[in-house]
């Protein structure tokens, strides 16, 4: 139910993000690209291939500095043909020119995953959950600006995962140890930033 509600809250932040507009409005340059850099909050939009498979998110950045935003994202996608709904936290750390920004990004999360698995051991079968635990992500990407509301951009993430797995299974009197899984994939994404 926690990650339903994430969810639900990060769909609705693009929303909260498309309101804000820049301290500028009057301006009389109001064509200057820069404008939109000088938003504090960054809406990002995207389909993505996660390992061969298509999935979509949403993330915001609130910018702290020029260079530097932090902000929540949500994403569904699969993996061994179970959903999987990664809520984590983006760090970009950017470097705006004129229409083109460059940047490099970390992510650290939880992932909403479970799924039935099946052991051999000593004759027998067993069943448990292996579940989803935390992950990490580092990448880097470019944005271009169309104008001063909405730009698009590529990114490129490598990921790391963890599935939980239970501790130690009986079979026979005999204690069997199941360590959790750790497993990489890359992110391809593009989308649309607002």
């Amino acid at each position: 139910m926690k990650v339903l509600k994430l969810l639900v809250l990060a769909m609705c932040f693009p929303i909260y993000l498309f309101a804000q507009t820049a301290d500028n409005d009057n301006d009389d340059n109001n064509n200057n690209i820069n404008n939109y850099d000088r938003s504090l909050l960054h809406g990002y939009g995207y389909l993505m291939l996660h390992d061969g498979h298509f999935g979509g998110g949403v993330t915001g950045n609130y910018f702290l500095f020029k260079y530097l935003g932090l902000g929540p994202g949500v994403e569904i996608t699969s993996f061994n043909h179970r959903t999987l709904v990664p809520a984590f936290l983006d760090l970009k750390l950017r470097y705006p020119l004129p229409r083109i920004t460059p940047y490099i990004e970390g992510q650290f999360g939880y992932n909403a995953y479970s799924s039935h698995k099946i052991l051999n051991a000593g004759g027998q079968q067993i069943e448990y959950n292996e579940k989803g635990k935390q992950f990490y992500g580092v990448g880097g990407g470019i944005t271009y600006q169309i104008n001063k509301y909405i730009g698009v951009f590529a990114a490129y993430t490598y990921r790391g995962y963890t599935y939980k797995n239970p501790k130690d299974i009986v079979v026979n009197e005999e204690l069997i140890p199941i360590p959790d899984e750790h497993v990489s994939t890359n992110v391809f994404t593009l989308g649309v930033v607002f």
